[in-house]
């Protein structure tokens, strides 16, 4: 790893920048491996999902539930963002609309403000009793969205509830995260 350091030198402040292929031998004279197309596929490609690997190799696998995980349960804070895919502040104005997904393929962008949601005059909490009482049902979720000073009604065919992230512990592999993170 002298190559990152300076090629073994004292070279004192400098920046000594490197090219793919040195990062490549020297991660291979750390573990032999093809970095070459493991980094290529990461940072070159789409996909579409996040690489969970690492998870569902340290024992783990990525579920949905209808509750918040014990990580954003704390906070308080409602997040739509796996549920109707877009971010909503507490004013109604769309922030973020996740590309490809259901609030997407309905007309939804960001910068857009809702106004009332299922009739009802808007507000974070009914927006989620109106993502809850879809859950199984066959009416879509309609919004009237303003969008700079236009309003109209866009709908959302949504029927799955809330839907929060959460690692759930494969029974059947060994915990291997638990192995890194137990201290020594």
């Amino acid at each position: 790893m002298a190559l990152f350091y300076g090629n073994g030198t004292d070279t004192g402040p400098d920046t000594l920048p490197f090219t793919f292929e040195n990062l490549v031998n020297a991660l291979n004279t750390v573990y032999p491996h093809d970095w070459a197309s493991f980094f290529k596929e990461r940072l070159h490609e789409l996909t579409p999902a996040a690489p969970l690997g690492g998870f569902t190799q340290g024992g783990y696998r990525l579920v949905y539930r209808d509750t918040p995980n014990a990580w954003t349960a704390p906070a308080g804070k409602k997040d739509f963002e796996y549920s109707i895919a877009m971010k909503v502040r507490p004013d109604g104005v769309i922030t973020e609309v996740l590309i490809g997904g259901i609030a997407d393929k309905a007309g939804f962008a960001s910068g857009m403000k809702l106004l009332p949601v299922n009739g009802k005059p808007f507000s974070i909490d009914q927006l989620q009793r109106a993502i809850r009482s879809a859950k199984g049902a066959t009416a879509p979720i309609e919004c009237a969205v303003e969008n700079n000073g236009v309003a109209t009604t866009l709908t959302l065919a949504h029927h799955g509830g809330e839907q929060y992230s959460a690692l759930e512990r494969d029974a059947g592999t060994t915990d291997r995260l638990l192995e890194i993170a137990t201290p020594r």
